[in-house]
């Protein structure tokens, strides 16, 4: 019999994303510096409205960090659905159910609440007055969110280039010229 426990990843890589290489289109309508996931849910929303789009990132790879986006309110989950990258965004990684059970403040591992936990952990599905969404939260890390993005935008042609930065703007009567540099 194996001691082998399949990963709650399905034994991909969620701490690492790799931007695509390329060079970005010569003229477009609004160029994103940054492909994290404000950049990146900038440009699906822009694309989805006909808005001609591209992003750079200076860096080539997103390394998973403890900090970044990782508790998605109820409002940010509808936005997910209406891209529809919701259900690629709940499989792209599953946190261990053990995980959601919302935020204490203790004094140590081994401590003592600070404070009593009044907020509702992630999975509950409470029907109280501060229940405006018929959606349920969700915890992903950014490194997830920012893969299904990629994808996402992939699939509708949006350039998404790492290695690049804006060194420059130069400001016109009618446009912008952006000065992006290969790092």
């Amino acid at each position: 019999m194996s001691d082998y426990q399949p990963s709650v990843t399905g034994e991909r890589d969620v701490s690492t994303v790799r931007f695509p290489d390329g060079t970005p289109p010569a003229e477009l309508d609004v160029l994103i510096v940054g492909a994290g996931p404000v950049g990146l849910s900038s440009a699906i929303e822009l694309a989805g409205r006909g808005v001609g789009v591209a992003i750079v990132d200076r860096a080539r790879t997103a390394t998973l960090i403890r900090a970044g986006a990782m508790g998605h309110s109820a409002r940010t989950v509808e936005h997910f659905r209406r891209w529809g990258v919701l259900q690629e965004i709940r499989t792209e990684w599953t946190f261990p159910p053990e995980w959601v059970h919302g935020i204490r403040l203790i004094t140590s591992l081994t401590g003592h609440d600070l404070v009593p936990n009044r907020r509702r952990g992630f999975t509950d599905r409470g029907a109280g007055a501060d229940r405006h969404s018929l959606a349920d939260r969700i915890r992903r890390p950014q490194t997830a969110l920012q893969q299904v993005f990629l994808n996402h935008l992939g699939r509708r042609g949006v350039p998404v280039t790492g290695g690049w930065q804006l060194d420059a703007l130069h400001e016109h009567a009618g446009w912008i010229d952006a000065e992006v540099a290969d790092v």
